[in-house]
């Protein structure tokens, strides 16, 4: 075995077997477990950055290192650190935090051994094992909607792993390999088509894409905010993005058909999410919807098939995890001091928590696409990648999609005024003199990913192109990002922050109640009245209908067999006669 090998082994096993240690001798580490899990994530982190930049490739044992799987390590390992060093202040010593610690560098050792698999039975192995850290993750919370969201999670994250094996298994009979740098598929055939469908599946509900999202508003708001941080929003998020990415970018080659059904995918998602999150009173899970309506974004780059739509997707999977990150762990600080998320509940928060209102404004103005900050360069990139699919595929209704694109950043960032009117304009329901912003490990993670929003923003064109998304594509595409133009975005963005505001306080005013109420309008709209109301009743969650269609059958069957020897008579002689028929060939 050389060095390098070694060294690799070494980065996916040591955190799964500290993880391990920690779980086995929980009861007598709680004061040292937290010093444990950073000196390992710590040194982890800089394996990875002196391997990323020195430009580290290896492949071979069914193991593959690139520009793309140095970028994901390095963003992986790194949140790991941040969110670590945030549950030290949202766990405190607790039990709690053992488990979680420990959860985390099996998950971290993990997602490294399943981005670095070349192999699509170690990737599945990997992907699968995921999958059952999740479920412990969203478990940690002893509740019982905790308990049924994370068998909720399991099932459709599992079922869907199964699905995409399915599709991973037709792409092997299709090119004879293994290795999925072996493997190009063109959508010539219907089952490469098929393969690519069912791939789409287990990369649809591990990133949370409707319609399999439906897990990931209920993880959201029934887990802890460090596991909600660390899994959704971070590493399950990173790979199921990245199989995208590869199976876009190296596998298969997308035909006209396929990229507009997963560029409309994408705008589906999009407006789901959104939508969803408008009327939203609980922090936690209307950050969940926007999660989903952010993953949007990212197919309708990935299903433009283009360069350019590609580095889109990647430079927004960053800025995502980076700014709903954020999102999060300022949320949890409010938890925390609040001891609610209810945004009927909160108010006038802005006062006691500054560094908090500062970071969720620079996060809120981010997810939201508002110039100069990091969204607004990756989705302006998305849009780029838009236009050129009429050059690509002849697309000549492409300004359809970019226009759409365009209206869901307008409706994420009135979504966000209500956030920020709700938590810290509104006028508060209780005196927060007892609140305080003194936790220091809470405050340092939430401090550098708003500077991080801003960096990667700042340096689109430079450090954030160079580092991060040429070693991917390996392809040096400049894109021009036009002052005046990021300007006009701010100016229009602003006037509709200003509207909003004004329209909300006058609306509390008049009808005295709290003024995120006027958001509740939007369920009475034209069209969406309808869609509001199948969403109440649970008709667009994949997971309640397929329990409502497996209770009915369940119900059928029991009917049939009521225990009366008469109806059993009755079925063996009805089956008796449709057998005769067929066997003497009557009919």
């Amino acid at each position: 075995m050389t060095n390098t090998e070694l060294l690799l082994f070494s980065c996916m096993a040591f955190p799964i077997f500290i993880g391990i240690l920690l779980l086995v001798f929980s009861k007598h580490m709680k004061q040292y477990v937290f010093g444990f899990t950073m000196i390992v994530v710590s040194i982890l982190f800089i394996v990875i950055v002196v391997c990323w930049s020195s430009g580290w490739s290896y492949q071979g044992w069914g193991l593959k290192i690139d520009g793309t799987t140095r970028v994901m390590l390095f963003w992986t390992t790194f949140f790991a650190w941040i969110i670590n060093l945030y549950s030290r202040g949202y766990f405190a010593c607790s039990q709690l935090a053992t488990f979680f610690h420990a959860y985390s560098l099996i998950s971290l050792g993990l997602t490294i051994f399943t981005l670095c698999a070349d192999n699509m039975i170690l990737m599945s192995i990997g992907w699968g094992l995921l999958g059952v850290l999740l479920y412990l993750m969203i478990g940690l919370k002893k509740e019982p909607d905790a308990r049924d969201t994370a068998k909720k999670t399991f099932i459709m994250v599992g079922g869907s792993d199964i699905v995409m094996i399915l599709g991973l298994a037709i792409l092997h009979v299709l090119t004879n390999s293994f290795l999925f740098s072996d493997m190009h598929v063109s959508l010539d055939i219907p089952l490469a088509t098929l393969s690519l469908v069912f791939m789409f599946v287990g990369a649809f509900a591990k990133a949370g894409v409707f319609p399999l999202h439906s897990w990931l508003p209920d993880a959201c708001q029934h887990s802890y905010v460090p596991v909600t941080a660390f899994l959704p929003l971070s590493l399950d998020k990173i790979l199921g993005i990245y199989l995208m990415i590869r199976m876009i970018g190296s596998i298969y080659t997308l035909n006209t058909v396929a990229v507009i059904v997963i560029m409309s995918l994408g705008c589906i998602c999009i407006f789901v999410g959104v939508l969803m999150a408008l009327v939203q009173h609980d922090l936690k899970k209307l950050l969940g919807y926007h999660t989903v309506s952010q993953v949007g974004y990212m197919v309708l780059g990935i299903g433009t098939g283009t360069t350019v739509g590609l580095i889109g997707a990647v430079y927004h999977m960053i800025n995502n995890i980076v700014y709903k990150t954020l999102l999060f762990i300022s949320g949890g600080v409010v938890e925390k001091n609040c001891k609610t998320t209810n945004l009927e509940q909160l108010g006038g928060l802005a006062k006691v928590l500054p560094i908090t209102f500062t970071a969720m404004a620079i996060a809120s103005l981010s997810i939201s696409g508002v110039f100069p900050f990091n969204g607004y360069f990756s989705k302006h990139v998305i849009m780029h990648g838009i236009e050129l699919t009429h050059e690509m595929y002849g697309i000549s209704w492409w300004s359809l999609f970019w226009i759409l694109a365009l209206v869901g950043s307008l409706l994420t960032l009135s979504s966000f005024v209500k956030v920020m009117y709700g938590l810290f304009i509104e006028k508060p329901c209780q005196c927060w003199s007892h609140v305080r912003e003194n936790n220091g490990w809470m405050l340092f993670p939430m401090i550098i990913l708003a500077i991080l929003c801003l960096v990667l923003g700042f340096t689109a064109s430079g450090w954030t192109n160079t580092s991060f998304l040429v070693p991917i594509f390996q392809q040096n595409l400049h894109i021009h990002f036009r002052v005046i133009e990021g300007i006009a975005y701010l100016v229009g963005f602003s006037l509709l922050i200003y509207a909003l505001i004004h329209f909300i306080h006058r609306y509390a005013c008049c009808h005295n109640v709290k003024g995120i109420q006027c958001y509740e309008s939007i369920r009475q709209c034209f069209g969406l009245k309808k869609a509001y109301a199948w969403s109440e009743e649970k008709y667009l969650d994949v997971y309640d209908l397929g329990r409502r269609a497996i209770q009915y059958t369940s119900s059928i069957l029991r009917n049939a067999h009521s225990g009366l020897l008469p109806t059993y008579v009755f079925w063996f002689v009805l089956g008796t006669f449709l057998f005769a028929l067929y066997y003497f060939q009557i009919l």
